[in-house]
């Protein structure tokens, strides 16, 4: 049996109840998670347990691992994506196997796994095509119902086939979409059974009860059997700052595990003279710092602010790596895919010279024909329209949103375009072969999953996987260490100096975050 191989014995079991027939914003996500953490299992580690993606389309929030898989290798893609498939066909839904209890808002059973407040509808975002009306060759909008085809998995990959790449499946979780928000339990059941998941449920078959109000429609809870109690339930390490008297974090000591700043302007100026000598045209570099805080910082307490500050960005944790990425690799959507390529980058007060300026317009031109190219290989009919320029306040990027809707027809899933894509010119390089072997040399550091693809997928394979950009990656064993990392794009007559400083733009909103 191949090591990523699930073993027929195993079945994933999970349960799924609707909390509200609205969205949710992130601080009410964390809310509800909260007041249903005591669902969870009292042997959930501490560490290592947090998920978060929050993006327009989607937002969870997540503890504990139900189940986890790391794959390597040059076909690591195909490995999670077939392990995936092969989970869901190992599946069961137990709606209607859990004793349900409805929940009622007017102080019937289960009121305290509810917000004192229910969330408002999530307002459409604009600046996302996914979200606005497109005209006939782009989106058509989002769909009426997003409601995510269920199972859920999360996923970060390396960005060299050497670097180990994971799946997981949250334990217990809040999921919020447009259509809805819910509350997700699951356990991975069978033979020898290690998962980190939910207390074992005594499966009453019931009916689920229905209950209405005039503030909320029909909403089913979660399992509140009295024989689930724990003695000590499992809490949430990483809370949410209080209003008021928690200070912020402090950096004590700021190094350079790799290449200080000189030594990485020396490397800009290696690869500059490579690309100057015709061996590759353009070749990203990347550089890391080390903070070490006055005190521990939770990821929560992170990805909070990243989520509030960067809505127009896909904020993320997990395993321990947290940002807000700007870039979305492969969305899919109803059949519909999305890839935004960001390349060329300028400070607001001067966004107006990306349009003017050879090196960024090469840059960004390089980017778009990578990903072009990547995407026409698995068969894929692409709208590419004109670069526009993305705002996000801290820096303003060059943006080109590649559309394509015969995906059905290529039998393409949001994970196999992703793993087509990776790694682009973007992050890479062009050619990325050339570009991509040039990296461990100059940089002097392994990526780790920085700079690869992030994001979930569902049991239809649609999903979102955006690159791991404007992150940090917490320390294994300590929760006031945090690795920050940032990268430019050299081209032919780029400047050292000028280099170094947007890779500090771009480490700025992560290291703002983890003062908050």
């Amino acid at each position: 049996m191949c090591p990523y191989s699930l073993s027929a014995s195993k079945v994933l079991q999970y349960h799924v109840c609707r909390l509200s027939e609205h969205g949710c914003q992130f601080d009410q996500l964390i809310a509800y998670l909260q007041q249903n953490q005591q669902r969870l299992s009292a042997q959930l580690p501490a560490e290592n347990a947090l998920t978060v993606w929050s993006g327009q389309r989607l937002k969870i929030a997540g503890i504990g691992i139900a189940w986890q898989e790391s794959f390597s290798g040059t076909d690591s893609f195909l490995k999670a994506q077939t392990t995936w498939q092969k989970l869901c066909s190992h599946s069961q839904n137990l709606r209607n196997q859990i004793y349900n209890t409805a929940i009622f808002p007017n102080g019937n059973a289960d009121q305290e796994y509810l917000p004192d407040s229910q969330p408002a509808p999530l307002a459409a975002n604009t600046d996302n095509p996914i979200f606005r009306k497109e005209t006939s060759a782009q989106f058509d909008g989002y769909k009426a119902d997003s409601t995510p085809t269920w199972p859920l998995v999360f996923g970060s990959f390396g960005f060299t086939p050497s670097t180990p790449s994971i799946l997981l499946i949250p334990a217990l979780a809040v999921v919020s979409t447009d259509s809805g928000t819910w509350l997700w339990q699951a356990r991975l059941q069978g033979e020898n059974s290690n998962s980190q998941g939910c207390e074992p449920v005594s499966f009453q078959t019931r009916s689920d009860k229905l209950a209405t109000n005039s503030s909320q429609t029909i909403t089913t809870g979660c399992s509140s059997d009295p024989t689930l109690a724990v003695a000590k339930p499992a809490t949430l390490q990483a809370k949410m700052p209080s209003h008021g008297g928690e200070s912020a974090p402090v950096c004590i000591e700021k190094s350079y595990p790799h290449l200080n700043p000189q030594a990485w302007m020396q490397a800009v100026g290696r690869a500059r003279s490579e690309i100057q000598s015709g061996r590759a045209e353009k070749i990203v570099l990347a550089r890391d710092i080390q903070l070490r805080f006055d005190q521990e910082i939770s990821l929560l307490r992170v990805t909070n602010y990243l989520a509030n500050q960067y809505p127009n960005c896909w904020t993320y944790a997990i395993d321990d790596l947290v940002g807000a990425s700007p870039e979305m690799l492969a969305s899919v959507l109803d059949g519909k895919l999305l890839c935004r390529v960001l390349a060329g980058s300028a400070i607001p007060t001067k966004e107006n010279y990306l349009f003017t300026d050879p090196k960024e317009q090469l840059e960004h031109r390089l980017a778009v024909q990578s990903a072009e190219e990547s995407l026409v290989n698995l068969g894929l009919d692409l709208q590419v329209p004109s670069p526009r320029l993305l705002r996000l306040g801290y820096v303003t990027h060059l943006a080109t949103d590649i559309t394509a809707e015969n995906l059905a027809d290529q039998g393409v899933t949001s994970l196999s375009a992703a793993g087509a894509l990776h790694p682009t010119a973007a992050v890479c390089g062009k050619p990325r072969e050339v570009a991509a072997a040039r990296l461990s040399e100059l940089e002097a550091m392994n990526r780790g999953r920085y700079a690869a693809p992030i994001g979930w997928m569902d049991a239809s394979g649609e999903g979102e996987w955006a690159i791991a950009l404007r992150c940090a990656q917490r320390h294994h064993s300590r929760g006031d260490i945090y690795r920050v990392i940032a990268g430019a794009g050299i081209m032919r007559d780029s400047n050292p100096q000028r280099e170094l400083v947007e890779t500090e733009t771009k480490m700025s909103p992560m290291i703002r975050a983890l003062t908050a």
